[in-house]
C-alpha cells in the first residue's frame, strides 16, 4: 500500500495540471448581472445540516407551512443553506480569509465564484474575484485587526442570496485592544456588495455585556436557523470573555435573522454559567466558544448549536481535555419562545466529554476535544451527527508514546438529541485503525480542522479530516495531508479513505489541512474541497495557497483534478507576499 501510494503521488506530483487564468481584476465588483441559466443540479442534492423541515441527506427542502414565498422570490437559499452562493446562481463560491494579510495583520477577505466549470477568477469568470476588509463598511483598519480570522455564510435576510459574516476578532472597540467585531456583507444577483454593510460588538445597543479587553469576539462563527423562522441566525464565539469574574471563560452570542437583515433585537448569550444549563461552570481558561458548528442533531426541522471547550479542566489530573456543549433550538411565533436559550421548553443541553459514557478512547490531559467541529448525517438516517477534533490526542504511554497525533469522536444524532450506546458508540478515528491509510505520528494533529459534505453523492455525509503535521508526503517534514472517510449505512467506514495532498510542491512546513471547507463549486452534485496550506510558499515564505479538490459520484474526491489559488495565481487579484499565511480562515476553520 505504502509503495503503490508513493508512486501515485509522485506520478501526481510530476503530471499535475494547474489551472491557470491569467488577468487581475477590481477588489470589489457590485454591477455583475447573474446568469438567467440556472444549473440542471441544484444543491439541495448535497448534504445540507440546515435544510428546513426535509430530509437531511437527498431530500428536496419542505418549508415550513407559515414561510410563504414572495412572489419572484427564489428560494434557492433555503435549501442552499450551508454553503454559500452570494449570487443566487446554485453555484457554491469560496470565501478565504487571510487574517495577517496587509499592513501590521489588518487582514482580508477574499471570495472566488463558483460555475458550471468549478472555481474562476479573472478572464471568463462570471463575477470577478472580490477582496473584502474592513474599510469597506467604513471602519479604518487597525494594527492587529485580524479581520477574516473566522467567516461564514447564511441567508439572514431570507432574500436567496447568501450573506457573509467575517469575523475581525482583535478589533479595538471603544479603546479597549481585541475587543473584537463582526462585519456582515450582504449578498445580491450580482454577488456581495458593499451596500449595507454591517459592523457588530458589544457596542452596540442590544447585544449583551460590554466591549472587553481581548475577548476575541468573533474568532468563531457559525450560521443555524436557531428559532425555525426560515431566516439564518448567527451564533458569534468570543471565546476569551470574562464571565462572572473568570478569566477567558469564554462566552458565544446569537443574532438572530430578519427580513432587514441580522439583528440585535432578542439576541442571546450563551455562557457555562447560563442559568438553567450548566452542564459544567465556567471556569479561567476555558475558552468556552472556541469551535462552533450548527446541525439538526434531534430531526425536529430546527438547527441545534455545538460549542466546543477545547481547554475545559476535566478535574484533577485532565487539564485541557476539553468538552463539547450541545444547545437545542426551538421554533415558536414570538421572540423569547424561541431560539437556544428557551428554559423548560426544550430538550436540556447536552455536555460531551472523552470519559463520556460510550464514548470511545480515554480522557486525557491536553487531549483538547472539541478543537474542531464538523456536523453531516453520516449514516443517511436524517439526524445530523457531530464529527470532534481531538488533534492533541496520545496514541499510546510511556516513551514510545506519540505526542499530539490526533483523533475524531463521531457522535450519531437521533430523536434524543446526540446518543452513544454500546451498538453504536461515539467511535474513535485515527490513522492506526485497520483500513485507514497513513500512520499516526508524533505532532500530525489528526483532526485540526474538519469538514462534512457528500463527496460521492450517495445519499451520506463524509468527513475530510485535516493532518497539517502530517509527513506523508515523501517524508517531509509538516507539509500536511488531509484525509476523507467515507459515509454509509452504518455510518464512516475505512472502505476507500484516501489521502489529499499539496497539488504541485510541496514543502516542509506547508501545513496543508489547517483549514477545510466542503461546497459543491460546479453545480454537479458532487460536494467538493478547499485545503488550506497557509504555510506553503508558493512564491514568498509562508505566503499560503489554498487547493481545491473537484469530485465525482464515481469515485468521489479526486487528487488530479484541483486548483491552485494564492494572490496573483489563476486570475486572483493582488499578490502574495511573505507571511500573508493565505487561506489559514476557511468557513468552518477558523484561524487558530
Amino acid at each position: 500500500m505504502k509503495i503503490m501510494t508513493f508512486i501515485l503521488m509522485l506520478a501526481a506530483l510530476i503530471v499535475l495540471p494547474i489551472l491557470l487564468v491569467a488577468g487581475g481584476v477590481s477588489a470589489v465588483e457590485t454591477a455583475v448581472a447573474a446568469p438567467s441559466a440556472l444549473p440542471q443540479v441544484l444543491c439541495n442534492r448535497l448534504y445540507l445540516p440546515t435544510i428546513i423541515n426535509g430530509a437531511a441527506v437527498g431530500g428536496t427542502a419542505v418549508h415550513p407551512a407559515d414561510l410563504i414565498t414572495p412572489p419572484g422570490l427564489d428560494m434557492r437559499s433555503a435549501e442552499c443553506a450551508g454553503f454559500p452562493d452570494f449570487n443566487g446562481d446554485g453555484y457554491a463560491d469560496l470565501v478565504i480569509g487571510a487574517p495577517r494579510k496587509g499592513n501590521f495583520d489588518t487582514g482580508i477577505v477574499q471570495v472566488v465564484y463558483g460555475a458550471a466549470t468549478g472555481l474562476n477568477a479573472g478572464d471568463g469568470a462570471v463575477i470577478d474575484d472580490q477582496v473584502w476588509h474592513r474599510q469597506l463598511g467604513g471602519v479604518a483598519p487597525e494594527t492587529d485587526d485580524w479581520y477574516g480570522a473566522a467567516v461564514a455564510m447564511g441567508d439572514f435576510n431570507r432574500d436567496g442570496y447568501d450573506d457573509l459574516a467575517v469575523g475581525i476578532p482583535g478589533a479595538t472597540i471603544g479603546g479597549l485592544v481585541g475587543a473584537g467585531a463582526v462585519q456582515i456583507i450582504y449578498g445580491s444577483a450580482a454577488g456581495l456588495t458593499n451596500d449595507g454593510i454591517q459592523e457588530w460588538s458589544q457596542a452596540n445597543s442590544g447585544i449583551s455585556g460590554d466591549p472587553e479587553l481581548n475577548a476575541n469576539f468573533g474568532a468563531a462563527l457559525t450560521s443555524g436557523d436557531f428559532d425555525g423562522d426560515g431566516y439564518a441566525d448567527l451564533a458569534i464565539g468570543a471565546h476569551q470573555a470574562n464571565v462572572n469574574g473568570d478569566t477567558y471563560a469564554g462566552a458565544v452570542h446569537v443574532l438572530y435573522g430578519r427580513s432587514s437583515g441580522l439583528g440585535a433585537l432578542g439576541s442571546e448569550l450563551i455562557t457555562q454559567d447560563t442559568p438553567g444549563f450548566v452542564a459544567s461552570p465556567a471556569e479561567p481558561f476555558d475558552y468556552f466558544g472556541w469551535a462552533l458548528a450548527a446541525g439538526d442533531f434531534n430531526g425536529d426541522g430546527v438547527d441545534d448549536l455545538a460549542v466546543g471547550t477545547p481547554f475545559e479542566d476535566n478535574g484533577v489530573g485532565y487539564a485541557d481535555a476539553g468538552s463539547v456543549q450541545i444547545f437545542f433550538g426551538k421554533s415558536g411565533n414570538t421572540i423569547g419562545n424561541s431560539g437556544l436559550l428557551i428554559l423548560g421548553a426544550v430538550v436540556n443541553p447536552q455536555h460531551w466529554r472523552a470519559d463520556s459514557a460510550n464514548v470511545e478512547g480515554l480522557m486525557e490531559e491536553n487531549d483538547r476535544f472539541g478543537f474542531a467541529l464538523a456536523v453531516g448525517d453520516f449514516d443517511g438516517d436524517g439526524y445530523d451527527d457531530l464529527a470532534v477534533g481531538i488533534p492533541y490526542e496520545t496514541h499510546g504511554e510511556g516513551a514510545g508514546a506519540l505526542a499530539f497525533g490526533g483523533a475524531v469522536n463521531v457522535i450519531m444524532g437521533s430523536a434524543n438529541g446526540l446518543e452513544a450506546t454500546p451498538a453504536n458508540p461515539g467511535r474513535l478515528w485515527h490513522q492506526d485503525l485497520a483500513g485507514m491509510n497513513g500512520d499516526v505520528d508524533t505532532l500530525d494533529r489528526f483532526g485540526w480542522a474538519l469538514a462534512a459534505a457528500d463527496f460521492d453523492n450517495d445519499g451520506y455525509a463524509d468527513l475530510a479530516i485535516g493532518v497539517p503535521g502530517d509527513d506523508y508526503i515523501l517524508g517531509i517534514v509538516d507539509t500536511g495531508s488531509t484525509q476523507i472517510v467515507y459515509g454509509s449505512d452504518a455510518g464512516l467506514t475505512t472502505t476507500g479513505n484516501t489521502l489529499h495532498f499539496h497539488a504541485s510542491q510541496p514543502t516542509a512546513g506547508d501545513l496543508f489541512g489547517a483549514a477545510l471547507f466542503a461546497a459543491d463549486f460546479n453545480g454537479d452534485g458532487n460536494a467538493d474541497l478547499a485545503v488550506g496550506a497557509p504555510n506553503d510558499a508558493p512564491t514568498a515564505a509562508n505566503g499560503g495557497s489554498v487547493f481545491t479538490f473537484y469530485s465525482n459520484a464515481t469515485i468521489g474526491l479526486l487528487q488530479m483534478e484541483s486548483q491552485t489559488w494564492y494572490p496573483g495565481f489563476n486570475g486572483l487579484t493582488g499578490t502574495a507576499v511573505a507571511a500573508d499565511y493565505f487561506g489559514e480562515a476557511l468557513p468552518g476553520s477558523p484561524r487558530r
